[in-house]
């Protein structure tokens, strides 16, 4: 009803905004949601808010990862934005402890998996 009006605003008073708790609390890392980075298939304001968070992610000095990576043309959007990981089935199927262990060694532990054109894939029992 409200949004016919042409105006909708939510206040935020008596509560604290979730980007508030970007400069009260000492985080390094901000992770941007898989509902985002899903919406970016059907949706350009989608889209633009994930470019938003990665760039907000970089100018607060933060490390970016993207949750939910599932085709290549989220990779590549990602990868436009210099979101520095990344995780999501197109990436990495899910792993039991030793493929997770192997795959933490062989990868390097650290380096970007999302950006600078780097990515890797892990084979089940690889």
């Amino acid at each position: 009803m409200l949004r016919a009006t042409g105006s909708f605003a939510r206040s935020q008073s008596g509560s604290r905004s979730s980007l508030a708790y970007l400069q009260k609390f000492p985080i390094d890392t901000l992770e941007i949601d898989q509902s985002f980075i899903a919406g970016m298939k059907s949706s350009s304001e989608a889209k633009a808010l994930v470019r938003s968070l990665v760039q907000i992610a970089k100018n607060l000095h933060l490390d970016t990862v993207a949750g939910g990576i599932e085709t290549e043309s989220q990779l590549h959007v990602l990868q436009l934005e210099s979101c520095e990981r990344g995780q999501g089935f197109l990436l990495a199927e899910p792993l039991d402890p030793e493929a997770a262990t192997r795959f933490l060694t062989a990868s390097g532990c650290g380096r970007p998996v999302v950006g600078q054109g780097e990515r890797r894939r892990v084979e089940p029992g690889a």
